[in-house]
C-alpha cells in the first residue's frame, strides 16, 4: 500500500455495516468531529509489556474480563463505560497497522453504537491515561488487560519489570463505579 508500513482498510455498509449511531448521554468517548470519519488502530512497543494496540490519539487499547469474544459481547455500559470508553467504529475508514484486518470487526453495544472489537473481544480506552503511550489500566482490579496485537492480554514481559505509571491490583483510583 501507500506510504510504507501503513495499511489502510476502508470499511463499508456493506461489509461490516459501521454506521455509528450517538452514545447514550451517560457515557462519555471524547470523540471529536474528525474521528467519526476516520479511526485507527495500531501498535507501540511497551518496554515493560511488548506489542501492545494503541487508537488513533494513541491511546492505550483495553479488553475486559466480564466481556466474551465468543461470541462478542460488551457487558461494561452505564458508568462502567464512563470510566471505560468502548473505542467505537468510524463512519468512514479505519486505518490499521501492526494488526490483522481480518481480525477487527464491531459489535452494536445497547445503546446502538458500533464498537470495535479485536479477535472478538470488545475494545476500550482507560480515561486515567491522559496522553499517548500511558497505560495505566493495565491490569486494574484483575479485570482489564492492554490488547495485544491479536487481541490477548498483554503481560509483563521477561525480565522487565511492571510500570510504575501502570495500575495493579486494585488500583489508584478507588472506588470505579460499575465493579
Amino acid at each position: 500500500m501507500k506510504r510504507g508500513n501503513h495499511l489502510a482498510m476502508v470499511i463499508t455498509g456493506g461489509m461490516a455495516a459501521v454506521v455509528l449511531a450517538a452514545c447514550g448521554s451517560s457515557t462519555k468517548t471524547d470523540v471529536q468531529p474528525a474521528d467519526l470519519q476516520t479511526a485507527a488502530l495500531s501498535t507501540i512497543q511497551s518496554a515493560t509489556l511488548g506489542d501492545v494496540v494503541v487508537d488513533s490519539r494513541g491511546h492505550a487499547v483495553y479488553r475486559y474480563d466480564k466481556d466474551t469474544a465468543n461470541p462478542p459481547k460488551s457487558n461494561c455500559t452505564g458508568s462502567c463505560a464512563s470510566v471505560w470508553p468502548p473505542v467505537l467504529a468510524p463512519s468512514g475508514s479505519l486505518q490499521i497497522r501492526g494488526v490483522d484486518p481480518s481480525a477487527v470487526s464491531t459489535i452494536t453495544r445497547a445503546d446502538g453504537s458500533k464498537q470495535l472489537t479485536l479477535d472478538g473481544w470488545p475494545l476500550y480506552e482507560f480515561t486515567g491515561d491522559a496522553s499517548q503511550g500511558q497505560i495505566k489500566g493495565q491490569a486494574f482490579q484483575n479485570i482489564w488487560w492492554a490488547v495485544t496485537p491479536t487481541g490477548g492480554k498483554a503481560a509483563v514481559q521477561p525480565g522487565a519489570s511492571p510500570s510504575p505509571t501502570a495500575a495493579t491490583g486494585s488500583g489508584g483510583s478507588g472506588n470505579i463505579p460499575g465493579y
